[in-house]
């Protein structure tokens, strides 16, 4: 999130950076690949069904957790009309009608081909694609023989044809309804399954882990390619399960503030970025207060949303999803008596 965010300030100011917000997004596929593997492995220890049981609670959940923020702010971009596609300084409008806008709400847009409302709109229906493969992955990968053999093999099967899928101009002509960007973008999401299966002990101590990060930034930003992206997935993720959990109270507090708002950041910032940035110069503020106004917007709409949607929703989801106690049925009264 962070990164989109600095990548899109960036850009706006014209300063060249390469894909830093395409990298934010990468890690932000593995990160959270590994920790929906941890959540289904919880459901399963903490209510043991079958696998179409836990398929449909997982979905559930995920459902209430990713589809009524991004609604909100769907509908709300385009009442207000604001133009948030950005491309490079410029904010442009996407030019969605009236079915735009119902596939953007039901994020399929990569499959259908729509415009995305607003710029970091792309990466959801990824996510609501990749959510709909993760169960059946956890189940196979519980049933192998070696997990992380399965895992590598299911990474570099998708590799393989995440990095052919962009130069396949006729199949991609052909079939244009395929979701191909979740194709490319899936070896990402599956490097987040080699961390899960995972064997390698925590040896690094935590204050490597922002080493690490800022090492495979910079390295990615010079040399990321389609090729080469979902290699520097799959060494994230290697890298993960090695590095010690951070344990400094006010570290782990920020985190969990970060993580907490993170998804409100992403869906708010450029429209903060545009309405304190350029609508506010068009406008006639200064340049004080367009920035002190960009602050504001950036941290209260994020607050303001997570506490008036995203969180409401997210514990609806938990409870329509919970196993329902089993009913007590009542036996009717017998009477002991003489026989007929």
């Amino acid at each position: 999130m962070l990164c989109v965010l600095a990548s899109h300030l960036l850009n706006y100011f014209q300063i060249p950076i390469g894909p830093l917000g395409l990298w934010g997004v990468d890690i932000f596929f593995v990160h959270t690949t590994l920790v929906l593997m941890f959540s289904l492995q919880r459901m399963q220890q903490e209510f043991p069904a079958p696998p179409a049981t836990q398929y449909k609670r997982f979905l559930i959940r995920r459902a209430f957790r990713i589809f009524p923020l991004a609604t909100v702010t769907t509908l709300l971009i385009f009442w207000i009309g604001a133009p948030l596609v950005m491309e490079g300084p410029r904010f442009l409008s996407s030019g969605a009608d009236g079915l735009d806008l119902l596939e953007n709400v039901l994020l399929i847009q990569n499959i259908t081909l729509a415009p995305s409302i607003q710029s970091p709109l792309w990466t959801l229906p990824l996510e609501v694609q990749m959510y709909l493969l993760l169960p059946a992955i956890f189940f196979f990968m519980c049933r192998a023989q070696s997990p992380l053999r399965f895992a590598l093999a299911l990474w570099a099967l998708a590799a393989v044809v995440g990095f052919l899928a962009p130069g396949a101009v006729r199949l991609r002509n052909f079939l244009p309804h395929v979701p191909w960007t979740l194709i490319v973008a899936a070896p990402c999401f599956l490097a987040g399954v080699v961390a899960y299966a995972s064997t390698a002990r925590p040896r690094a101590r935590a204050f490597w882990w922002p080493v690490v990060v800022l090492v495979g930034t910079a390295a990615f930003l010079v040399t990321a390619r389609w090729g080469t992206q979902a290699l520097f997935c799959l060494a994230l993720a290697l890298a993960i399960p090695r590095v010690q959990p951070l344990s400094t109270a006010w570290l782990v507090t920020a985190s969990r503030v970060i993580a907490r708002y993170s998804y409100g950041v992403y869906l708010t910032h450029l429209f903060a970025l545009w309405f304190a940035l350029e609508y506010g110069a068009s406008a006639g503020l200064p340049v004080v207060g367009r920035w002190g106004l960009f602050v504001v917007l950036v941290v209260t709409l994020p607050f303001v949303f997570h506490h008036a949607v995203e969180a409401p929703m997210i514990r609806v989801g938990i409870r329509a999803a919970r196993p329902k106690a089993p009913r007590r049925l009542s036996l009717p009264e017998l009477r002991v008596g003489t026989a007929d």
